[in-house]
C-alpha cells in the first residue's frame, strides 16, 4: 500500500469544493483502483492513475466543454441575478424617496404652523 491521502475534509478546504465532491471523486478512484480505503485508517494510493482514471469515463475534450457550457450557465445566471438585484436596488431607492417625502412634509407643515403661530 501507498501513500495516505488527505482526510476528505482537508482537501474540500484545500480544493475550494464540498466534501461530496471529494467522495465522489474517491469512490471514483477507489472503483478504478487507484486508491484504496482503510476503514479506522484512511485512503491510501495503490498506483498512479492513468489519463483513463482521470477521464471519468469520458474524453477530456468533453469534460472541458461540458464544465465550459457550465460556467457559461452560471456566469449568465449571475448576471441575471445581478440585473435583478439593480432593478429591486432602484425600486427600494424610489420607495425611499417616496416615503421620505411624505415623512418630511408632515414635518415641514408643523414647523411652518410653529413659525406663525
Amino acid at each position: 500500500m501507498g501513500t495516505k491521502i488527505a482526510s476528505t475534509q482537508q482537501l474540500a478546504t484545500r480544493l475550494s469544493v464540498s466534501r461530496g465532491t471529494v467522495s465522489r471523486a474517491i469512490d471514483h478512484l477507489t472503483a478504478r483502483g487507484v486508491v484504496e480505503g482503510v476503514q479506522g485508517s484512511g485512503v491510501f494510493v495503490r498506483r498512479l492513475p492513468d489519463d483513463d482514471d482521470l477521464t471519468l469515463g469520458m474524453p477530456l475534450e468533453k469534460q472541458l466543454s461540458e464544465m465550459n457550457f457550465a460556467l457559461n450557465q452560471m456566469r449568465s445566471d449571475v448576471d441575471d441575478q445581478g440585473d435583478l438585484l439593480a432593478e429591486i436596488a432602484a425600486r427600494l431607492a424610489d420607495l425611499y424617496a417616496r416615503i421620505g417625502a411624505e415623512w418630511e412634509q408632515p414635518g415641514q407643515q408643523q414647523q411652518k404652523r410653529r413659525k406663525s403661530g
